[in-house]
């Protein structure tokens, strides 16, 4: 019994932690998420800015499912990619985050790390043809 309580006790957590990331209002009342932020993308065709709706949300999507790991790397080259979050409106809390995109040598997945928690991951290739569908764009 007590081992179900803590269980429960923690998935809580995890749930209270999700909801602390995801953009709120100062009202309190969820907002669509990521409906007031925009993507700049710095790239080897250089750096835009995505402001599609339905594109930031597809990208945050795939790059919001880290994996529950403690790892943390040290690349040996500059990434191909970055990320950063831009919050567009003034009435909406949201921490800025930058993602750091490395193509893996066969050029079929993305490895990721996290600003500034440093935290890495590779995508599956489904969501690194996405994302990288999205970057190249």
């Amino acid at each position: 019994m007590a081992v179900l309580l803590c269980l429960v006790g923690t998935a809580a957590a995890c749930g209270s932690a999700k909801e602390a990331r995801d953009p709120q209002s100062t009202n309190g009342k969820a907002e669509e998420k990521y409906a007031n932020l925009n993507l700049r993308v710095i790239g080897p065709k250089g750096e835009r800015v995505v402001g599609d709706r339905s594109v930031v949300r597809k990208a945050m999507d795939i790059l919001s499912t880290e994996p529950e790991t403690n790892s943390i790397v040290s690349m040996s080259r500059p990434a191909d990619y970055r990320i950063e979050t831009i919050n567009t409106s003034p009435t909406v809390s949201y921490e800025p985050l930058e993602y750091h995109i490395w193509l893996s040598p066969k050029k079929d997945i993305l490895e990721v790390v996290k600003e500034p928690s440093g935290k890495y991951w590779a995508l599956p290739e489904k969501d690194s043809r996405t994302l990288l569908g999205i970057l190249s764009a």
